[in-house]
């Protein structure tokens, strides 16, 4: 791209420094710069790879109008909760490969943030980049200089101090010595924040009205906000250590963020596999309750042949309930091995997830079921064993 700088001095540098910044980080989720120079006319350029796609504050309103209740659906475009917050995964990881680097963005917000038509996610951008060790970005006044009204003008035109709903207290208030790691965390966490609620962490008419509230406390706990819906409680003790008021108590690093949010993922992966074990499982269940009733059935319709049938009374007579009696034991088997086909199904669901609710509902079920059987038939050792299970 080509951009003209009507301004000398600070523009112009920051649009070297984040071709400088870019063009050394090579990683799958940020877009580099390839080459940078000025034209004849004074323009100054650099290329990066074309982005397609969209910005994740769209994916975002996308996913929140799909599910207008409480319950999480798939959008039109087949974007899922559980999707977003994977591309969310894979943002923190570009972020932590950056800070591996020692750079730090300093402006991350959900439009910064671009979906490729592939699904890749991508960390755009870069322009108040800090490198921590070089120092290679530029400042604008002292801090001690640094009011509200300048802040909220600097942010508003996307100068040094970056966007005032996403930014950590430290960053709105001017301090630019504690700009660090823990500054992009609370970025992160903020980008959770919207992810999970809807809406960005702060809202105001003006910028000014939002760095104020930045200053004056956390934003509204997320439940609040979250129009009913249910947000995990894992995402939200996340997102609420990201953005931490002390930069201490925040997640020391993107890395350390993506650990969490890597292992809620890893988390909802096993619960999908698991459910998705105890629905075929309990799809056995309505076979074997129709295959149990026939067997009793069998059971008494050969009781009935039987009754009155002397045990010398010739085997033709006996013959039509022996055959019912056979045809009840055969599916005895057959539904013997559909319970443990359905059991251990169940118990392989409680592997990958051992406190899934619905699995342990379902085998509670079956144990009662198995319960009540045994004592109708009078079968104490039967009754005592699917007890002590249920």
């Amino acid at each position: 791209r080509a951009d003209r700088i009507s301004a000398k001095g600070t523009s112009e540098t920051r649009f070297f420094e984040e071709a400088r910044l870019t063009a050394g980080l090579e990683h799958p989720s940020i877009v580099s710069v390839h080459d940078r120079g000025r034209l004849e006319d004074g323009r100054l350029w650099f290329t990066m790879r074309e982005v397609r796609g969209r910005t994740l504050t769209e994916v975002i309103e996308e996913v929140h109008a799909a599910a207008p209740t409480d319950d999480w659906s798939e959008s039109s475009s087949g974007w899922t909760f559980r999707r977003l917050i994977d591309t969310f995964g894979r943002v923190c990881q570009a972020v932590a490969y950056a800070h591996r680097r020692g750079i730090v963005h300093r402006d991350l917000k959900p439009d910064n943030i671009m979906v490729g038509e592939l699904g890749e996610a991508l960390v755009m951008d870069w322009g108040l980049g800090l490198h921590l060790a070089l120092d290679m970005a530029v400042e604008g006044p002292a801090d001690s200089e640094v009011e509200v009204e300048d802040v909220a003008r600097l942010a508003r035109y996307g100068d040094v101090l970056g966007t005032p709903a996403y930014m950590p207290p430290e960053q709105a208030a001017g301090a630019r010595d504690l700009h660090g790691f823990a500054s992009d965390v609370y970025s992160l966490g903020a980008v959770l924040y919207q992810a999970l609620a809807g809406r960005p962490p702060y809202q105001g008419g003006s910028a000014s009205a939002v760095v104020r509230q930045v200053l004056a406390g956390p934003p509204q706990a997320i439940p609040l906000v979250a129009a009913g819906r249910s947000v995990p409680a894992e995402l939200v003790t996340i997102s609420e250590r990201a953005m931490a008021r002390s930069i201490t108590d925040r997640y020391r690093d993107a890395e350390a963020l993506s650990v969490d949010v890597l292992a809620w993922l890893d988390g909802a992966h096993r619960r999908s596999r698991a459910l998705a074990v105890v629905e075929k499982a309990r799809a056995l269940a309505p076979e074997l309750t129709r295959v149990r009733a026939e067997i009793e059935s069998k059971r008494k319709q050969a009781a009935a042949l039987l009754e009155g049938v002397r045990t010398f009374d010739p085997v033709e007579r006996k013959a039509p309930a022996w055959s019912l009696e056979d045809e009840a034991t055969q599916l005895e088997v057959a539904a013997a091995a559909r319970e443990t086909e359905m059991v251990s199904a169940l118990q392989g669901a409680l592997t990958l997830d051992p406190d899934l609710a619905e699995a342990h509902e379902a085998l509670a079920e079956h144990y009662k079921s198995a319960l009540l059987d045994a004592e109708r038939a009078h079968r104490p050792a039967d009754a005592a064993r699917a007890e002590s299970l249920l």
